[in-house]
């Protein structure tokens, strides 16, 4: 068999195996698009899963502001059937002193339309607020019956109605009143605008088109807030949407559910909850074409590079085949040129030349004019002649191969080099040369040589590496960081994303084992040992991981990371793994944010009510295990509602949050500080017997009469008269605690204000 016959069975195979190649990059297109269509419903299922947490959250947030009102609303409502009760107790009830008694309870829930006193006829005989309408006959209204058929009705919220006096939608919350013997005596209640509901409401920034609600079990609606809509469904309205009406009818405390709204026809995800055992149901809903917007961004620029990417390889690839085409025929015609060279050595004379060094003659093949464009009579016999038309920046290193093979350390010489053709352009021409007689000292006395055109091959390598630097261009132009681990932990390659998220180099990247260099440490500061680290677990099993984890910037700054470890095989053998990873600090801070809301005070930055009464809750757990006598302090401002009718709201709040300085300096560590409501907060004093709670309280109340408000508009003073009540192992919740310091407080207020008085009832001998 002939070279160039061993070529051409050669070139068979190339073929087949252009062809495989060919297959190989479909199958990769396919694989892309497959994984884009995977990203892009993972990417969905996290934006609906965020936008499921985020309801919850906001339901949550909801929840303890509405908890908050409506225990308010009780404890004011509880405080004046004891009044009502000790006053018939002593004797019968002072329409004076009662009056006044109501109009300082009212103050406590500024939100309240009127607080009333109804007799076992139904007939309205005290009212304070703005809607008094004594003697007017409640008897009719539903919730009036329910305390008059039921001893155990506790505290009923009625269903929205229409004030015939203040002509708006309201909604009461009512307690019973007993005569001695228990009989029926009438019901408190007191009146909120459903408007007042909506305000609280409007405080969740649910997006443009998100809305929140509150609904009660008939299904009836009792307010509705949306940005888009604030007006929204008016109260009473009894539409929901079926899976609503169904969760509803289902008895359910919370519930997730998907629905298009039936008041305005948006399509968004909601989380049900009852309210805290109240027969009270809020909805929070984010809506689709706000929650999704950023995925719909996202995964249209993926199909974009997705698009891109099939574009690029397929045609890298078409390329890539024609080129191995050409380099097939380019290689062929040089074999047979060979196998010419070696046949007719000597006598051949198609783009060749014969160098008799000795004379330094150099005879010019005819095959010259079909490479350059010169007759051999055209081009003078001398070897510079052959020099003087190499390209200048390739003289040197045709030089050297020739010098090389002259000496006798390479077998022939081979160059590749560009000449300039007749018509002035540049000819890629791969030149060979072979000493064909040597002196007996070895020197080289005649050398045969021969040129051929190789441009179209030098164009297609060069149509290979600007591909090859398109790929490298698209994955650098991912957002996601991405780099790869070998099997010794070091990194073999890293995008542009990840440099820049991390802030080191390229080259301090690559190479340098990437838990040494930026996951060697915790986030909380505490070492990270290499065999925790899902790199190395996967470099060992083979498993692919996703976790939350966090790195370390190059500045030492640490921040939390969502990751992806894939293993990478090559024939089926583990030789590495790729990570993909985003820095998740906004999404973090976003989650302690709303951790935040939820426990704090906004205008004081003290603990909130929920958080004030979740730590009352696990102190009287602590009291009944350890028997340490503890105490609450429950304070109220003194004739604060002044404050804020001649001085303003926002110096009413100044009021407030100098007061909360106040107690922060007198708190100590162990003890717990909090805000229960309007102008009201309590102070947990842990560990403490009744005379250092009642020292504590002394020094406080003077302390708040020694430094009044500075403000804008001079100086205002502040008292405050303080209840005390100490915990007692058989409390059952934390309200026993808080009626007893309420009633205390209500001593203090009564004995002329800016006191102390301790609850002596349950305190421990």
């Amino acid at each position: 068999m002939s070279a160039v016959d061993g070529f051409r069975k050669s070139a068979s195979a190339t073929r087949r195996f252009a062809a495989w190649a060919m297959a190989a990059t479909l199958l990769v297109n396919l694989s892309v698009i497959g994984m884009i269509a995977v990203m892009s419903i993972q990417s969905r299922q996290e934006a609906l899963n965020d936008a499921t947490r985020l309801t919850e959250n906001y339901s949550r947030i909801l929840e303890v502001s509405l908890v908050g009102f409506i225990r308010t609303v009780d404890n004011t409502l509880l405080t004046v059937v004891d009044e009502v009760n000790q006053q018939k107790a002593r004797g019968g009830i002072d329409d004076k002193t009662l009056e006044t008694f109501l109009r300082r309870q009212h103050t406590r829930v500024p939100e309240a339309l009127g607080l009333r006193i109804v007799d076992a006829l139904g007939v309205t005989r005290y009212a304070v607020g703005e809607v008094l309408a004594r003697n007017a006959n409640l008897s009719d209204r539903p919730y009036f019956i329910r305390h008059r058929d039921d001893p155990n009705a506790g505290l009923v919220i009625s269903e929205p109605f229409v004030s015939w006096i203040s002509d708006q939608w309201v909604i009461t919350l009512s307690r019973r009143l007993n005569n001695p013997d228990g009989s029926f005596a009438g019901e408190a209640h007191m009146t909120v605008a459903t408007t007042q509901l909506v305000r609280m409401l409007a405080r969740l920034d649910l997006g443009p088109n998100g809305n929140s609600g509150l609904w009660t079990s008939k299904p009836t609606l009792i307010a509705r807030h949306t940005r888009a809509d604030p007006a929204g469904a008016r109260t009473g309205a009894t539409s929901p949407s079926d899976q609503l009406r169904e969760i509803l009818a289902s008895g359910k405390t919370t519930a997730f559910y998907h629905a298009r709204s039936g008041i305005d026809g948006v399509a968004r995800q909601y989380h049900f909850r009852r309210i805290d055992g109240f027969p009270l149901f809020a909805i929070v809903g984010l809506a689709d074409e706000d929650y999704l917007a950023d995925w719909r961004d996202d995964v249209r620029h993926l199909a974009m590079l997705g698009g891109s990417f099939a574009v690029v390889t397929l045609l890298f690839a078409w390329l890539a085949h024609a080129a191995f085409r050409r380099r097939e025929q380019s290689q062929l015609a040089l074999r047979e040129s060979e196998e010419r060279l070696d046949l007719c050595i000597g006598g051949a004379d198609l783009a060749m030349t014969d160098w008799d060094v000795r004379t330094d003659m150099l005879v010019f093949g005819d095959g010259w004019h079909k490479l350059l464009g010169f007759k051999p009579d055209e081009l003078a016999p001398r070897p510079s002649t052959l020099a003087g038309m190499i390209r200048a920046e390739d003289v040197a290193r045709a030089r050297d191969a020739l010098v090389q093979h002259l000496k006798g350390d390479a077998p022939m010489f081979e160059a590749e080099v560009r000449m300039r053709h007749k018509e002035g352009r540049w000819v890629w021409v791969l030149g060979r040369g072979r000493a064909v007689e040597r002196a007996a000292d070895g020197r080289a006395v005649r050398v045969t040589g021969i040129g051929m055109d190789i441009t179209k091959r030098k164009q297609a390598e060069a149509e290979v590496e600007r591909l090859s630097q398109w790929n490298e261009l698209l994955l650098n132009s991912a957002g996601e960081g991405i780099y790869g681990v070998d099997l010794g932990g070091k990194c073999t390659f890293v995008n542009h994303a990840a440099v820049a998220i991390l802030g080191f180099a390229r080259n301090e990247i690559v190479g340098r084992n990437q838990h040494e260099l930026f996951h060697h440490h915790h986030l909380d500061g505490t070492p990270y040992p290499a065999e925790e680290c899902p790199v190395f677990a996967t470099l060992h099993d083979g498993i692919r991981r996703e976790v939350e984890d966090g790195f370390v910037r190059k500045n030492g700054e640490a921040f939390p990371v969502q990751m992806t470890v894939t293993p990478i095989h090559e024939a089926g053998r583990l030789v590495g793994v790729e990570v993909v990873f985003q820095d998740i600090s906004r999404r973090k801070s976003m989650e302690a944010e709303l951790m935040r809301l939820a426990t704090t005070d906004a205008l004081t930055g003290i603990a909130n009510r929920r958080r004030f009464l979740e730590y009352m809750e696990s102190e009287l757990a602590r009291v009944k295990r350890f028997t340490d006598p503890s105490f609450l302090l429950m304070m109220d401002l003194d004739n604060f509602k002044n404050v804020n009718d001649t001085w303003g709201h926002s110096v009413g709040d100044a009021a407030l949050q100098h007061f909360a300085d106040v107690c922060r300096l007198r708190v100590r560590q162990s003890d717990f500080f909090g805000r229960l409501g309007g102008e009201e907060f309590g102070i947990v004093l842990s560990r403490t017997d009744a005379s250092g709670a009642l020292q504590f309280a002394e020094d406080l109340r003077r302390s708040v009469a020694d430094s009044p408000v500075q403000t804008a508009k001079g100086p205002i003073s502040l008292t405050v008269s303080i209840g005390i009540a100490e915990f007692n192992p058989g409390d059952e919740t934390p309200d026993n605690i808080l009626v007893r310091a309420d009633i205390a407080l209500y001593r203090a207020k009564a004995g002329g204000r800016n006191a102390v008085v301790l609850d002596t009832s349950a305190v421990a001998d």
